[in-house]
């Protein structure tokens, strides 16, 4: 879960979220994580003002 603030950066920490019978491995773990780094190292998002977003990992 990823929410933009008005200015374009991250309004907060981004999130992993998964089901509870989804199994916490450490290599979803380790891609959660790196997810994370790559929000925060790409912020600000131009255009993408005052939203939130949920992205869907199959």
């Amino acid at each position: 879960m990823v929410e933009i603030g008005s200015d374009g950066g991250l309004a907060t920490p981004p999130q992993a979220v998964r089901k509870i019978s989804a199994p916490a491995d450490p290599q979803t773990l380790l891609a959660e994580r790196a997810a994370v780094r790559a929000l925060q190292a790409c912020a600000p998002y131009a255009g993408l003002a005052a939203r939130r977003w949920r992205v869907a990992f199959p």
